[in-house]
């Protein structure tokens, strides 16, 4: 065989090879790219867990967080929106879902908490039992209020204080503890029911925290009290009633030791003393009569003095006969009788000498006081003249009225001993009243009668037992109460009276213990058990009521004990109103201390004359009132009423009082009147009426035209479709009739309430004008009072019934009677005050068992709202509009953006407003919420005086409403902030603050902006939500949002690390891409010696840019993770909340910042009160906001940067997608896409711009057409986008264009029919067609190439075969790549590979053919090629010397015969051994022929008939065949001509290259 011909073969072989290498390499290509790309889009779709976060998104764009229009005309549209969102996400904890949501869902107490959830208070923990009193006396001068609409306009409640953290950063009182909020403990105010008393109000579960008892109503301070706790109160009133009683028992028994003693006394007086006494009694009496008949008109002077004679003369002779008569015959006795001394008792005879018969038993009391158990025996009277009998029957029967009137004393000792505990009770009641008056109540209503519990029983009971107790152990009580009744001899009498009054002068009571110390003393009362006990030792029943006062005092507790807080404890007083607030009521009443020497200075009076000082002196003390100091003996207290004037009395003044001097402005409030308000708010609501009249009568209307209708289709259609469609359309009128009325009743509702209070804001102030008047009438009435009495003064002076230094007097009196009425009517009609009184007290009795925890709000069921809804506004400036013809209708455009002026009002100071609080509206209260000294730079002007700077308040000096803050992250402007933490109704508070305080003001506002964040924990994925409405200038307000889903717990699953371990291996995948990719970029340039080959492919502009991008999205997902979603953390903000606001509860002010600290906004001097130098940052002003905008502006970037991530993946998808179809083109029926787009690329660029000339037309038709009227030609972006999605199907515009009235209707006709036609009919099915046709043109050209499967198929066979070749599997098969080494060595090819695509379509089951040129070279040929090969390289290798023997060769190998087809450039220096065997050979056949042997092509079946037909259009197709493969011989000689000129011009420039130019000729040479 010739070796040229076995050469040819050998080199086909090798070339069929490589190109099968190749496209087995292309194919690997593909599939380790899709591989790639298939594990970079895993890892996409598992970082964006689209599945997770769309279910975020869906929820929340479906629930009411999310605006239904795009497009709204006004800001009521806006307004509804948000107090929807508040009602539905700001909800509070559903009470009796047996789950007590803690601490905004607590135990009950008062009206407050959920019982059903959470229990009672008193039941968990220890709880402050309060009590409340009230002492009132609403009685009042007349001439003024009636004191029933005193007590009716009075009223108290008790609710919790407002946050001293609001005002005083360092002074926080704690009050989150009470956990309810601002609501007061009752919900509608306590008021009198009667003129004066005393109201005791016991509230058994009062939390903790900061309270107030608030006082409204009370003009002239006519209600008095305190707070005090209860279990102190009780514990200290029992204590006190015990001594009180210990104190009266023991003055009991002392008053009647006293009694005992005094009758013991009586006892002992001689006949003759108790006649004298008797005498003395008698004539006092007519001495009493006597002065009565001249005070009474009865006698006149001179009778009286004769009667006064003639009594003093009878008194003295009845003396001196009495007394004379007695002594006489005393005398006479003991001359009779010496022996016995007169008064002597004689055991004898049992009787005592008197010196008569008469006087016998004169003096029957005197015993012997050894044997107090005789007595003595009275004898009767005997042996008398007449006179002495006379004198004896008188003295006998007054000697006997006294012994019964002794008899009687002893008879009533108990009673006047009890009178004379009364006497010392009230004494101690009385000064526990003045010092005490709480625990004097409780121990005067303490009404028990059983002693056995002492504490509900009465003082009188304790005081009975006690004295029941020591008579028990008396010998001589009992027998002296029975002996004292009538016919009991004296001298029984006497031994009790003398045994008792014996007992009481050793003892006293002899008690057990009062009281012991127990569990229940109050920690702040553990001394007073040692005080009542010393006050116990110190009290005798030898004391006086004063005495025993005194030491009662002394063991009296502090009240500050057991009360909280206390207030004008004298008030109730009638006269209080003289004296309350008088420095600024009436300065001229409020005086201070002078010198007494100044009131000479004072004396003169031009109208009077001269009048002395201690006439001044009254004057002054009568009409001034100087509260502090208290005016000395040489001091009086003086005033301008009564003529003092500082600057003559400067050196008179011992003390001057510091005078507060505040300016009284009166604030008008928006401009108008109170009546006009009343008739502007009477007016709307009237047209509101009206309207809703309107409304009605359209509703009926159209029900009665919708039953018309509906009868009608009863009567003609027996289909109900039509029905039922009219029913449902009337349901959805229905319907929204029903929400437009119950808007419209929310808003009258709304409207009553406002009216309501403006009403009693209106009564208040008609009644300070009605005290007023009433004041005037009264002044009026005096005037006219004193006038009368100087008329009669001066009558009585012209009749000479007074002379001049009366008259004078009168003057003054009068005068003076005249101011004291005139202060006395002027300040009975001046308010002490008119807004409601505070009083703040703290109960921090238990431990707070409150935790700082944020309140629930959800979006749907588990996405949770962090920290809350920021809501800011940005505002335009207006100013005076520029060259315009029209500024009579409007003079204002817009001039740019708001640097920051404040803006709106705080409804809480408008009257009329649903918010507005009358009792806030007062000078003093406004500037404590808006205090202007707390600024660094406060600005004042004509119309804004201090204390109303402008910063805080507008010209009408009512506080602005809302202040701008520039917060990082976020765009200058007004935020407001709607805290988690608000409850339901206190969000409706802020929402009524935005909505009544102006906050969105159409013609000024820019835009708003709301943004909040929600996390679900199920999912752990956050929501960043925002929501814009931009304010048009043409009138409409548009609303946009943009929900992020954001996922920043990147690796906590076990997925989760697994997914971060495939992003890593998806970096080291990127690296290794790009250096690839710069490998081949290397390679061209050392190739070729430029880079400018690779750059001429527009592949790989977009494999390079695709690398390039997966490497920056590496990058920015590392960055991603470890610098934002590492870093977010808001854990240590309690619940996900920050503390924006100084109070959530305020009364007033509700957009208050916290913190009292800030450089650029405080002072200087009101920083350092606050130790802001010390301060932390939390304590800055605004920091909490500053806090929470970070939050969400870092939110905000996460959300921003994971979508730029995704957006940028989806880029590089783009691109991969791109680099896919550009491996497959190797393959014909791969490539058929980008084949067929770079077939039709030159028709498809011509049609576009016919297309686009023709659409661009379309386009700015519409926007100029129809844009002013149609939404979807509005710009040319919109008319843009509506001329494609036509394209698409989408003509829903058409409508809008239909309902054009006149030519505009003629041209929307015009225009939507020509674009349907001349465009979506014509130019789209144009390009369809170019499309189509490259299409078909390419599938004809792949139809006869190889298959995918047929050609994967043969490669994965032998790759199979060669991986699980050994000696049982596959031993005859011989692998490729030893093939393709021997073939490259038989071939001589060296470095030199080559391809050819060409393929066709083939007979598998024919017989195969090795296609080698234009010859068919079958299987026993190319055996007899291969063996010829082998023997030549043999032969010309000189493998087998001649001398050497030589191997047949039938024995020789494969390789032997290979080997000597090989160039003696490839043989060794000695001799080698065959390269291949027989068996080689044949093995080498069969794969050769099975790799790249072609089977026979099917010849087709024709008739001879149409063969004849096809002869010419064969022939011609044959030429044409030649005559392109001539061009293609061309083209390709041309190429390698090309090709030989490249690489000779290389070999000349490099010169190091020559050696292989010389191989490479000596190869073509070959």
């Amino acid at each position: 065989m010739d070796a040229k011909f076995a050469k040819k073969v050998v080199n086909e072989l090798y070339e069929r090879y490589n190109s099968l290498r190749e496209r087995r390499r292309d194919y690997c290509n593909l599939m380790f790219f899709l591989i790639f790309v298939t594990f970079n889009l895993s890892i996409l779709y598992l970082q964006r867990d689209a599945e997770s976060a769309y279910s975020v998104v869906s929820t929340i764009t479906r629930s009411s967080l999310i605006p239904t229009d795009t497009e709204v005309s006004d800001t009521s549209d806006i307004l509804s929106w948000l107090q929807t969102l508040l009602q539905d996400i700001w909800e509070d904890p559903v009470c009796g879902d047996d789950k007590c949501e803690d601490p905004f869902e607590f135990a009950f107490y008062g009206r407050f908490g959920c019982k059903a959830d959470c229990g009672t208070f008193l039941e968990q923990q220890e709880i402050t039992e309060v009590q409340v009193d009230m002492y009132y006396d609403f009685h009042h001068a007349s001439g003024s209020t009636p004191p029933t609409t005193l007590m009716q306009d009075s009223s108290w409640n008790l609710c919790p204080a407002e946050d001293s953290s609001f005002f005083d950063v360092y002074h926080i009182k704690n009050s989150t503890k009470i956990k309810h909020g601002s609501a007061c403990y009752w919900e509608t105010d306590n008021t009198f029911d009667q003129l004066e008393g005393h109201r005791l109000e016991v509230i058994p579960d009062v939390p903790d925290g900061e309270w107030e008892l608030v006082i409204k109503g009370d003009l002239f301070n006519k209600v008095g009290g305190g707070v005090r706790h209860r279990g102190n109160v009780t514990y200290f009133s029992k204590r006190l009633k015990y001594l009180a009683a210990y104190a009266v028992a023991n003055y009991e028994l002392g008053a009647e030791y006293k009694i005992l003693n005094e009758t013991f006394i009586q006892m002992n007086k001689t006949d003759s003393q108790i006649l004298l006494e008797h005498i003395d009694s008698v004539y006092e009496e007519e001495y009493q009569a006597l002065n009565a008949s001249l005070d009474g008109g009865a006698l006149n002077y001179s009778d009286y003095l004769v009667e006064m004679a003639a009594l003093t003369e009878s008194y003295e002779a009845s003396l001196t006969e009495g007394e004379s008569t007695f002594n006489n015959e005393c005398v006479t006795l003991r001359e009779a009788n010496s022996s016995v001394l007169v008064g002597d008792y004689n055991e004898t005879t049992e009787t005592v000498y008197c010196g008569s018969a008469c006087f016998t038993n004169t003096v029957p009391f005197l015993w012997n006081t050894e044997n107090v158990t005789v007595g003595p025996n009275i004898s009767m009277c005997t042996s008398c003249n007449d006179t002495i009998d006379e004198f004896c029957e008188w003295a006998d029967d007054t000697v006997l009225a006294y012994k019964e009137s002794i008899r009687d004393s002893l008879l009533n000792l108990d009673s006047e001993v009890a009178d004379a505990g009364d006497d010392c009770y009230d004494v101690i009641m009385d000064e526990y009243l003045v010092l005490h008056r709480a625990l004097h109540y409780e121990i005067y209503n303490a009404k028990g009668t059983d002693p056995s519990e002492p504490d509900e029983a009465s003082t009188a009971t304790i005081v009975d037992d006690f004295i029941a107790r020591e008579n028990e152990q008396s010998d001589y009580k009992e027998g002296l109460s029975q002996r004292s009744v009538a016919n009991n001899p004296y001298e029984n009498i006497t031994v009790d009276v003398y045994g008792r009054y014996k007992e009481l002068e050793d003892h006293i009571i002899h008690s057990e213990e009062l009281f012991e110390a127990d569990a229940s003393v109050p920690p702040d009362a553990a001394t007073t058990y040692e005080t009542y006990a010393q006050s116990r030792a110190q009290i005798s029943y030898t004391m006086t009521t004063e005495e025993i006062k005194d030491i009662i005092v002394s063991a009296l507790p502090n009240r500050t004990m057991y009360t909280y807080v206390e207030w004008e404890p004298l008030a109730g007083s009638t006269t209080e109103y003289m004296t309350c607030d008088l420095d600024n009521r009436q300065p001229d009443y409020f005086g201070e201390c002078v010198h007494e020497d100044y009131m000479e200075i004072l004396a003169y009076n031009e109208t009077y004359g001269y009048l002395t000082g201690d006439d001044m002196k009254e004057k002054c003390e009568r009409l001034c009132y100087c509260p502090w100091p208290i005016c000395n003996s040489e001091q009086v207290c003086a005033c301008v009423q009564c003529g003092l004037e500082e600057d003559s009395a400067e050196d008179y003044i011992d003390h001057t009082l510091d005078k507060r001097k505040l300016q009284e402005l009166r604030r008008k409030l928006l401009n108008a009147s109170t009546e006009e308000m009343y008739q502007e708010l009477l007016t709307a609501i009237q047209d509101l009426s009206a309207q809703q009249d309107d409304l009605s009568s359209q509703v009926t209307d159209v029900q009665v035209e919708q039953e018309r209708q509906n009868a009608a289709a009863e009567a003609h259609h027996a289909d109900t479709t039509l029905e039922t469609t009219i029913n449902a359309g009337f349901s959805d009128l229905k319907a929204s009739y029903d929400i437009l009325q119950e808007q419209m009743d929310e808003l009258l509702e709304k409207q009553d309430q406002a009216l309501e209070e403006s009403a009693k804001t209106e009564e208040q102030l008609k009644r300070l004008e009605e005290l007023t008047e009433q004041q005037n009438a009264a002044l009026d009435s005096i005037k006219k009072a004193v006038d009368k009495q100087i008329n009669e003064i001066n009558k009585a002076y012209e009749q000479n019934q007074i002379d001049y230094e009366a008259r004078k007097r009168y003057y003054f009196n009068a005068e003076l009677d005249e101011l004291e009425a005139n202060k006395k009517a002027e300040l009975s009609n001046l308010a002490c005050t008119v807004k409601p009184k505070e009083f703040t007290f703290e109960l921090d009795n238990y431990p707070d068992t409150t935790n700082d925890s944020a309140r629930e709000r959800l979006v749907g069921i588990n996405n949770k709202v962090v920290a809350g809804m920021l809501m800011y506004v940005r505002r335009n400036v207006l100013a005076e509009c520029n060259n315009t013809r029209f500024s009579n209708i409007e003079n204002y455009c817009i001039a740019g953006m708001d640097p920051g002026h404040s803006y709106g009002v705080d409804p809480v100071f408008k009257l009329g407003e649903e918010l507005y609080n009358a009792d806030l509206d007062y000078e003093e209260t406004i500037t404590k919420y808006y205090n202007c000294s707390e600024l660094k730079k406060a600005t004042y002007t004509e119309k804004n005086m201090e204390p109303y700077c402008t910063q805080y308040y507008n010209d009408k000096l009512v506080p602005w409403g809302y202040f701008s803050y520039n917060m990082k992250g976020h765009s200058s402007g007004f935020p407001v902030f709607f805290d988690i933490n608000l409850s339901q109704d206190r969000a409706q508070e802020y929402y009524l603050y935005v909505e009544e305080g102006h906050y969105i003001e159409e013609s000024e506002t820019k835009d708003i902006t709301v943004h909040l964040v929600t996390y679900n924990a199920e999912l752990k994925i956050f929501a960043n939500i925002q929501i814009w409405f931009r304010f048009l200038v043409a009138g409409k307000i548009t609303i946009s949002y943009n929900i992020q889903a954001v996922k920043v717990e990147l690796y906590v699953t076990f997925e989760d690390k697994f997914r971060g371990g495939m992003e890593g291996c998806l970096a080291i995948f990127a690296i290794c891409a790009l250096v690839i990719e710069l490998n081949e970029l290397y390679t061209c340039r050392m190739k070729y010696g430029t880079v400018k080959l690779y750059f001429r492919s527009g592949w790989n502009y977009i494999d390079l840019t695709s690398i390039g991008i997966q490497i920056v999205c590496v990058i920015y997902w590392w960055l991603y993770v470890f610098l934002m979603a590492e870093t977010f953390d808001v854990s240590g903000q309690p619940g996900g909340r920050y503390d924006v606001y100084a109070d959530l509860e305020a009364k007033a002010r509700f957009l208050r910042l916290k913190g009292n600290c800030g450089d650029d906004y405080y002072s200087d001097a009101y920083m350092e009160s606050y130790d802001c130098a010390n301060a932390p940052a939390e304590e800055e002003r605004g920091y909490g906001l500053e806090e929470l905008a970070l939050m969400l502006n870092k939110m905000d970037k996460l959300g921003a940067q994971l979508s730029f991530y995704m957006t940028l993946s989806g880029i590089n998808i783009i691109l991969m997608i791109a680099r896919s179809l550009k491996l497959m083109d190797f393959q014909p029926r791969l490539g058929i896409v980008t084949k067929t787009l770079a077939l039709a690329a030159s028709d498809i660029l011509h049609f576009m711009v016919v297309f686009g000339v023709v659409f661009m037309g379309y386009v700015m038709m519409g926007t100029l057409v129809f844009g002013y009227k149609i939404q979807e030609f509005s710009s040319l972006l919109n008319s843009l986008q509506t001329c494609f999605e036509t394209l698409l199907g989408e003509i829903g515009w058409n409508n809008a264009l239909q309902d054009l009235k006149g030519l505009e209707y003629w041209a929307g006709f015009a225009y939507f029919w020509s674009y349907q036609i001349l465009v979506f009919m014509i130019l789209l099915n144009f390009l369809l067609a170019i499309i189509v046709d490259a299409y078909a043109e390419i599938k004809d050209a792949a139809h006869e190439t190889v298959s995918v499967p047929a050609e994967v198929y043969p490669m994965l066979k032998e790759k199979w075969r060669t991986l699980l070749k050994s000696k049982y599997f596959y031993r005859k098969h011989i692998p490729e790549d030893r093939i393709r080494k021997s073939l490259k060595v038989l071939a001589g090819r060296g470095d030199e590979e080559s391809s050819d695509d060409s393929s066709h379509d083939f007979d598998f089951d024919a017989e195969r053919f090795l296609k080698v040129g234009d010859e068919d070279i079958d299987r026993e040929t190319l055996t007899r090629v291969l063996t010829h090969c082998i023997a030549y390289a043999e032969e010309k290798a000189g493998v087998y010397d001649v001398a050497q023997k030589e191997t047949p060769l039938s024995e020789q190998t494969f390789m032997d015969k290979l080997t000597s087809c090989l160039p003696a450039k490839f043989k060794k220096s000695d001799n080698l051994p065959p390269l291949f065997t027989t068996a080689d050979v044949h093995g080498a056949v069969d794969m050769l022929m099975e790799q790249h042997g072609e089977p026979k092509k099917k010849e087709e079946e024709k008739d001879e008939e149409e063969e004849e037909e096809d002869v010419d259009t064969k022939e011609m197709m044959e030429k044409m065949a030649e005559l392109i493969r001539g061009q293609e011989a061309l083209m390709s000689g041309q190429k390698k001509l090309e090709d030989l000129e490249e690489r000779l011009l290389k070999a000349i420039e490099l010169p190091s290259a020559a050696p292989e130019a010389a191989a490479i000729r000596s190869d073509d040479d070959n």
